[in-house]
């Protein structure tokens, strides 16, 4: 029965995902207001297998006036496998995640240039095989709303963008082996700590994987992995010392995007310790890195509630 009802789901939702966008980008709906733009961006294009990618869905007016948009508000996202013979499009159907119907269609208002913005992930698809499992030329496109027969519901679509999984070199080549005989590359994703069971043993494994393999990138995400089972907790014990000492200790090995996700981390610890004062000063450091869109807005949107946190008169 969940079987059929994910197959109904996608159906419904994802029948723009089968033929792929056309050759200039994203397709024109008869139900998308004239001067409304869909806008994605990811995290990063170019990964390693089994890492997954925030994604950015932005819905824009361009036009000078006020627009009212009706839609189903949700996300669904489309990869694309790029081959000899094309590219080969399908539907993301995220695994270990609940399976709602389409809602029901709501009103937006857009100013000027003003936009709406919707965050999503790509890790694991249905039953359980990482999107990315393996190198090579991918397509990915975002989509807001459903083309429902009979029903004027907006729909707006994205173009696509190529993701790039780079064969692993060096010691990314030793841990990517290694990761493809266990099933400890299902706590390398900031998400899959809300969707896979793990316990005591699964963190000790990922605590010899990060010491084994401490050159490679896989560690790294290894140990961020753990500094969010800590925050999330373990067995039913939450730690945040421990989560912001692997946290401090990675954000003094990594660089770039990767820090500046630490820092973001470490703002979150901070913030749920009650250190407000501290918590702003590492939100500040992510964003004076080279951070990723994707993170940037997870920033901005923990400033912008800091603030109220901190000034309740501005609610």
């Amino acid at each position: 029965m969940r079987f059929l009802k994910r197959k109904i789901v996608l159906l419904v939702v994802g029948v723009f995902l089968v033929s792929g966008p056309d050759e200039k980008g994203s397709k024109s709906s008869k139900f998308t207001p004239e001067g409304i733009r869909c806008v994605m961006a990811v995290a990063q294009q170019t990964i390693l297998p089994y890492e997954s990618i925030g994604v950015l869905i932005r819905l824009r007016n361009e036009t000078a006036g006020l627009k009212r948009v009706v839609a189903a508000w949700r996300v669904s996202l489309g990869i694309g496998e790029i081959t000899a013979e094309g590219v080969r499009w399908y539907g993301y159907d995220p695994d270990a995640e609940p399976i709602p119907g389409p809602p029901e269609p709501t009103a937006i208002e857009l100013g000027p240039g003003e936009s709406r913005t919707w965050i999503a992930h790509l890790d694991y698809h249905h039953p359980g095989r990482h999107v990315f499992e393996h190198p090579g030329r991918y397509k990915i496109k975002g989509a807001l709303g459903y083309q429902i027969k009979g029903r004027e519901n907006g729909y707006f679509e994205s173009e696509a963008i190529e993701i790039r999984v780079r064969e692993p070199q060096g010691a990314d080549a030793q841990a990517y082996e290694f990761l493809r005989r266990t099933e400890l590359h299902k706590f390398l994703s900031e998400r899959t700590v809300h969707k896979y069971p793990y316990d005591h043993h699964v963190m000790e494994s990922l605590e010899a994987f990060v010491m084994a393999f401490e050159r490679s990138r896989y560690s790294e995400l290894a140990q961020l992995g753990l500094a969010l089972m800590w925050m999330h907790g373990v067995e039913g014990r939450r730690d945040l010392t421990k989560a912001q000492g692997l946290l401090t200790e990675l954000s003094q090995r990594t660089r770039g995007a990767m820090a500046a996700r630490v820092y973001y981390y470490l703002g979150e610890v901070a913030k749920q310790q009650g250190e407000l004062i501290q918590a702003e000063q590492y939100y500040e450091r992510a964003l004076s890195l080279k951070i990723d869109p994707y993170f940037q807005y997870l920033v901005e949107k923990a400033q912008a509630k800091l603030e109220l946190r901190r000034s309740p008169s501005k609610r």
